[in-house]
């Protein structure tokens, strides 16, 4: 499960962002908070989620996937 965090941007601000930079940020955010043992997946907006999408970049083409591994 992915850690509530209560400074999170809002969602149209982070589907301007280039994707790199919204992920390398919310591995940041989610190192910072202690979470091991995940992956995040960038991936086409129209793709299946194998996770749970915890961002859009890319002016909303794209989505973030946050899964658990092992």
């Amino acid at each position: 499960m992915v850690p509530a965090t209560t400074e999170e941007p809002s969602q149209s601000t982070n589907s301007i962002k280039a994707c790199a930079e919204l992920k390398a940020e919310l591995v940041a955010r989610l190192d910072s908070k202690g979470v091991k043992n995940y992956t995040l997946i960038v991936l086409n907006k129209s793709e299946g989620s194998p996770g749970q999408v915890i961002g859009t970049c890319e002016s909303g083409s794209k989505k973030i996937i946050y899964a658990k591994t092992r």
